[in-house]
């Protein structure tokens, strides 16, 4: 059964919370996805939710925290969110639940270690926080206190250091501090250990939702999809090579090829769609 500490839920919404988080992802997958509405949950309901993607995800697997321990977080997190028309807490539960969509129905998830996921959907949840619904020329124009302190990518650069401050205040990351994994860190990072690598990576994420890098990001993706596709023709050619012309086959024999075993870098612990 959920606790919290801080008593920022009640009995009555605590067991919603537990009820969703053990049931949404088994149960309501038609509405995870692009048709999901964040304003159709209560509050208690969102809270579960989150739980269950990172449940469902191992993030708490990975990052050794009980589902409590990530129930704190995320109310924390949620009081940093503005009553704002669209940057509110409401809009964050929406981006991690259509991150949730790429990473599990569009199948991300097989290309990324388990870390990267646990980064990538804390990233979501943090991103705009703190955002008070004015964008950044706004800030620009208007010489706020935001704009002083931030040369630039203002809200986005505010919204990390709230970010990695609740990270920080609730010890997110206090199992994995020393960790090192030298798949995940290895000589290409800077970072030695995976908390490490971990805040640099949300950094990178949130840094990265400036509208500012947008056609960037784009142009990325676009050499990104090129670079897998050619990839995937050569693969393709190669495995058409070898089915017509197996090694060492024995004449009226089938040969079949063995598929690779599971690895950290697929390791989701959701099945496939």
């Amino acid at each position: 059964m959920l606790c919290c500490k801080r008593n920022q839920l009640s009995s009555d919404e605590l067991a919603t919370a537990d009820k969703v988080m053990n049931s949404f992802l088994e149960e309501s997958w038609s509405s995870v996805g692009l048709n999901f509405n964040p304003w159709d949950y209560s509050r208690a309901e969102k809270q579960g939710i989150l739980l269950a993607i990172f449940k469902g995800l191992n993030v708490l697997t990975v990052l050794e925290l009980s589902p409590s321990d990530m129930l704190e977080f995320c109310l924390d997190m949620e009081s940093l969110y503005n009553d704002v028309p669209y940057h509110s807490f409401n809009h964050a539960v929406d981006v991690v639940v259509k991150l949730l969509y790429m990473l599990h129905d569009l199948q991300a998830a097989s290309y990324l270690a388990t870390y990267d996921i646990a980064a990538l959907l804390i990233s979501a949840l943090c991103h705009d926080c703190g955002h008070p619904g004015l964008n950044n020329l706004f800030q620009k124009n208007a010489n706020t206190s935001l704009a002083q302190k931030y040369p630039d990518a203002i809200l986005e650069r505010y919204s990390i250091d709230l970010a990695i401050e609740c990270i920080a205040r609730h010890r997110l990351f206090r199992n994995i501090e020393n960790l090192r994994d030298p798949m995940y860190s290895d000589s290409t990072t800077t970072e030695i250990d995976v908390a490490s690598r971990m805040l640099f990576s949300i950094r990178c994420a949130i840094l990265h939702t400036d509208m500012t890098r947008h056609f960037d990001v784009v142009e990325d993706c676009k050499a990104l999809v090129s670079k897998l596709a050619k990839k995937a023709r050569q693969l393709t050619a190669k495995e058409t090579s070898r089915r017509e012309h197996p090694p060492n086959a024995v004449k009226g024999e089938s040969w079949e090829p063995v598929s690779p075993p599971l690895t950290a870098a697929n390791s989701s612990g959701l099945r496939p769609p």
